[in-house]
Parts: structure tokens; sequence; C-alpha cells
């Protein structure tokens, strides 16, 4: 990859000459070179983390690592839980975790019964580095894909069953509802939904299958 030139507006100089000089770096260039490199362990650490506590969540813990766990929640933000939970139900899509275990890239000396004992509190975190290593992967890109467009699908899939089976609802409204939601939530909102309506989309699938 190429250098990289900092341009700055002559306005804003003094900022950047009062940084260097308040972080003791002996250039801007330095300064930046710091700044980026914190910036990238602390979010690979803070995204770490929050796949344990994610897959910690749903590997049914004890009442105290689940204390332990929401307590855990409150020091990272939603957005990133919420990236580590979708990770999840990719691996999960892909075989590659199962009921709160790393079921993906062996780990030397893993053992799945002590695995959320060891990650939580002696801090071995290498299944945990595994999951990550996977999921910065250009192969991860490609089962997001995949699960992507099987969300796409069972969406698709339940939306035509309500619509077809439903008396006198507004169509026009759950439209407008489920616009602006993700594929996940989507579904959630439509299996909800037909709930309400007693609408067996189970029956509706198996006939589908067996088409």
């Amino acid at each position: 990859m190429a250098g990289k030139t900092i341009y700055v507006n002559p306005e804003e100089e003094y900022l950047y000459e009062k940084a260097v000089k308040y972080s003791d770096q002996k250039s801007l260039s330095a300064l930046v070179k710091k700044t980026v490199k914190i910036i990238v362990e602390e979010n690979e650490r803070n995204f770490r983390d929050a796949l344990m506590i994610m897959a910690a969540d749903r590997g049914g813990v004890t009442a105290n690592i689940g204390f332990l766990i929401e307590t855990a929640k409150k020091s990272i933000s939603k957005e990133l839980l919420d990236r580590a939970d979708h990770t999840l139900d990719v691996f999960e899509y892909k075989g590659l975790f199962e009921n709160g275990i790393w079921k993906g890239p062996e780990v030397k000396g893993g053992s799945d019964d002590w695995f959320w004992y060891v990650t939580i509190v002696q801090d071995d975190d290498s299944s945990i580095e595994e999951m990550y290593n996977m999921a910065i992967s250009q192969e991860f890109n490609e089962m997001e894909k995949d699960y992507k467009k099987r969300l796409e699908v069972l969406s698709e899939f339940l939306q035509t069953v309500i619509f077809k089976k439903a008396q006198n609802i507004d169509k026009e409204k759950i439209l407008k509802e489920i616009s602006d939601l993700n594929e996940g939530k989507r579904i959630d909102y439509l299996i909800n939904l037909a709930t309400k309506l007693n609408i067996n989309i189970l029956k509706d699938k198996e006939n589908e299958n067996e088409k």
C-alpha cells in the first residue's frame, strides 16, 4: 500500500500542533500512527469481548456468570453487541458455533465443557481469538452473503404465506412497518404476526418442501 498524505486545513493547524504537544509525540505523523494503532487495538479488543459476551449469553450459563455477562454488556456499545450477535447467527447457520460452544477451527487444548469457564474466569481467550479471526476473514464475507440470501428467501416466504392466508389485513401498513427493518428483525416481525393471526407457518413450509 502506498504512503498516505495528511492534509490539514490551515484554520485547524493550531489544533494539530497542540495535539502533538500534549501527546509528547515528535511529529503529527507519529501522533497519527500511535492514534490509529490505539483505535484498531481498542476496536479489536472490544469486538472480541462482544463475541465472548454474546456467545456466553447463548450458552445457558449459570446465574453467577449471567450476572457477569449483563454487567459486561454495559461496557460495550449496543452497535458492537449487535454486530457480534449477527456474527454468531452466521456461525450457527454454518455449523461453526452451537449452544455457546465454538465448533469451528480446533483450538489446541480446548474443551467444550470448560470453554466458557476458562474464557471468562481464567482469561484464556484462544477460542474467542479463533472466532474473531474467522469473523474478519474473507471467508466470513462469503458465509454472510449465503446467510443473508437465506434470510431473504425466508422473509419472502413468510410474507407470501401471511398475505395469502390472512383475512382483512392492511398489507400496505405491514409493508411500511417492515421496510426499514433488517432481514432478521423482519422475520421476527412476520413470525409474530403469523402467530397472532393463527397461521401455521411450519405446516406451509413442510408442504413447500414436499413439492
